[in-house]
């Protein structure tokens, strides 16, 4: 997850207002950016997942069996295509996967798009 954020904060780094390619070099840099989908499977992957990245199945039982393990009712919005999960479900993933509170956090920045902890939530 770290390589792909310093990746997009080099090359934002990078753009200069005065180029005169600066639109073209900015919509090169909004299409290196990946949705949930993407950034979810990449995370599950770094905090256990094996199999395929492409074995939607296999991410699915994966998931389930974590839930299970702790005892939460698998979130239903967890699987809808290309859409954003709510902060509940969001915490439940993490306390699903045994995240601690550096681990989401991170999970927060890079998969949800958001803040993490909040005082105020």
């Amino acid at each position: 997850m770290t390589q792909y954020t310093e990746l997009l904060d080099k090359k934002a780094e990078e753009l200069l207002l005065d180029d005169d390619n600066y639109e073209e070099r900015l919509l090169e840099v909004a299409t290196l950016f990946r949705g949930f989908d993407e950034a979810f499977t990449s995370f599950i992957k770094e905090h256990g997942y094996t199999g395929d990245l492409s074995d939607t199945p296999a991410k699915v039982e994966f998931l389930r069996d974590k839930f299970k393990a702790v005892h939460i009712k698998l979130p239903r919005d967890l699987f809808v295509p290309n859409r954003k999960i709510s902060r509940k479900t969001a915490f439940q993933i993490c306390f699903a996967l045994g995240l601690d509170a550096d681990e989401t956090k991170d999970f927060f920045r890079c998969v949800q798009f958001e803040r993490g902890f909040d005082c105020h939530t």
